[in-house]
């Protein structure tokens, strides 16, 4: 048995994906990323151990864009404190406190939140 269709406005509704595509990898998708990066900073400061503060005080956020097939986001928060691993891993002499980790995972679903905005945002254009 053969099935034959025809798609009316095929290259239209391909045109149209091809556009909400690039549109939602461009600034909603960086946005997107910033504001969950900005919840994942500010938890992992309030899950960090404080002795002096400076481990604290040294964790940032960073969007980074890059061209790898098309368009690839990326967000790292973290430290450049040079005993920043041994405090979120733990060594054989103290259990990590897990600070980066923790805060990913309570806000990971806020990534979610923002880019189904950002789609709704383009969609009501």
């Amino acid at each position: 048995m053969t099935v034959d269709f025809d798609l009316q406005g095929g290259e239209q509704v391909s045109s149209r994906l091809q556009k909400f595509s690039a549109a939602l990898r461009g600034m909603p998708l960086i946005q997107a990323f910033r504001e969950t990066l900005l919840w994942i900073t500010a938890d992992a400061k309030r899950f960090a151990p404080v002795d002096t503060g400076r481990l604290r005080a040294s964790i940032t956020p960073e969007v980074k864009v890059a061209q790898i097939r098309g368009q690839e986001v990326q967000g790292v928060a973290g430290s450049n404190v040079e005993y920043a691993p041994y405090q979120e891993f733990g060594t054989v002499f103290m259990k990590g406190k897990f600070y980066l980790k923790r805060a990913i995972e309570k806000n990971a679903p806020k990534l979610s939140g923002a880019i189904v905005r950002a789609i709704q945002n383009f969609m009501s254009r």
